[in-house]
């Protein structure tokens, strides 16, 4: 009866155990599938961002090749306001010599009106004087014989001012017609002037539009290639950040992984490595000790140089820096309620949330100045309660 007993029990015990495997196993399994899932999503999702970025390229090269007609067209344009420019400024240095010319005409026009203005006045005034000699030749005979003198005379006068008045006629004939060819020729380069100005209006015009033309292709080229360049910087980007996201899964993946596969240091007595080699100072809640009231729960080992120290077991680092009274500290969580503690560290080379294997390097240790020596601090806790890390260690190397 009682070996029935013992076989039941047993048969039961190990169903338990292979129920707890396979829970285990399909709970791993689980996760597993679970990250799968995610990771092949964001793999669609850069194939389909990898597609569009070559799309996108492709597009590029078209608009280089049609930027390239683009710029074809611009050098034709710059050709074109190049010409128009010299030619609008011979216009407007014809206008200006015109201009100059206008006003030499009208100069000539002027005084030309002056001295006719001036030979009339003389003609009217000779006129008058040569009346009243005629009369008074006229009136010369009747006065006596006395006054044939002044008879001769008056027919002299009247000579030589009938010369002087043929030469001012002349003159005044003369000016009149030059006057008025300088005024026909001040009419045609007025029309010249007008003609000029209407072209060199419809040339700035044309340069106006022209200059319109190269500006607005060159505000299309530029915001095009901007545009896409901002896209396909945009697609850079997203493709960068679905990598990092994939990375980040796939170390949870690994992370949580080894998390369900840590099993603590609870079987592990006297099976594991010492972090650093020295000499114990402070033992496990050592009374009497000067470094019992801040260092209880652990040992104090001091080194003979910066040691560098290294994790007991595999585990995930979960904290990392300074900590009041321990310099640096690295808090590693080895699953089940088993965690292991490393105090007054100088430099760390480990991060928080990083999962680490059994002797990685953590850091090494720190110059105690008070002390005026190497001191590590090591505590290993299960289930929250500090224990003596002397006991999993496979043999002792601190004296």
């Amino acid at each position: 009866m009682k070996t029935s007993i013992k076989k039941c029990y047993f048969l039961i015990l190990v169903l338990g155990i292979t129920a707890f495997s396979l829970c285990e196993s399909t709970l791993l399994g689980q996760v597993s599938n679970d990250f799968d899932k995610k990771i092949e999503s964001r793999n669609t999702e850069i194939l389909r961002l990898v597609g569009e970025k070559k799309n996108t390229l492709g597009k590029i090269e078209e608009f280089k090749k049609r930027e390239w007609r683009v710029l074809e067209i611009l050098n034709v344009i710059n050709d074109s306001i190049a010409s128009n420019r010299k030619k609008l400024i011979i216009t407007i240095d014809k206008i200006v010599k015109l201009q100059i010319q206008l006003r030499e005409t009208n100069k000539k026009i002027g005084r030309l009106n002056k001295e006719i203005e001036i030979d009339k006045d003389k003609i009217s005034r000779q006129v008058n004087a040569l009346f009243y000699l005629g009369r008074v030749r006229q009136m010369t005979p009747i006065l006596g014989l006395n006054s044939f003198k002044y008879y001769f005379r008056n027919q002299k006068l009247l000579q030589s001012s009938t010369k002087v008045d043929i030469a001012i006629f002349d003159r005044l004939s003369l000016n009149l017609n030059e006057l008025q060819t300088q005024k026909d020729k001040r009419q045609k380069q007025w029309l010249a002037l007008l003609a000029l100005k209407k072209t060199e209006e419809a040339q700035k015009e044309l340069l106006s539009f022209e200059r319109q033309q190269q500006y607005t292709y060159l505000l299309h080229l530029r915001e095009d290639r901007e545009s896409r360049m901002k896209y396909l910087g945009e697609i850079e980007i997203e493709l960068e950040r679905l990598n990092e996201m994939i990375y980040s899964l796939e170390l949870e993946r690994e992370t949580q992984i080894k998390l369900e596969q840590f099993k603590g240091f609870r079987k592990l007595d006297h099976l594991l490595p010492a972090p650093v080699t020295g000499k114990l100072v402070h033992r496990f809640e050592q009374q009497g000790s000067i470094f019992y009231t801040l260092y209880k729960r652990g040992v104090l080992v001091e080194t003979p140089k910066a040691e560098e120290v290294r994790c007991i077991l595999a585990g995930k680092v979960v904290w990392v820096g300074p900590f009041r009274g321990y310099h640096n500290l690295v808090i590693v969580d080895h699953g089940k309620g088993s965690f292991s503690v490393y105090g007054n560290l100088d430099e760390i080379y480990v991060i928080r949330d990083e999962t680490i294997d059994p002797g990685e390097l953590l850091g090494t240790v720190a110059y105690n100045v008070q002390e005026k020596r190497y001191l590590f601090y090591f505590e290993t806790r299960l289930n929250k309660t500090a224990v003596d890390p002397i006991q999993w260690l496979a043999k002792t190397v601190w004296r």
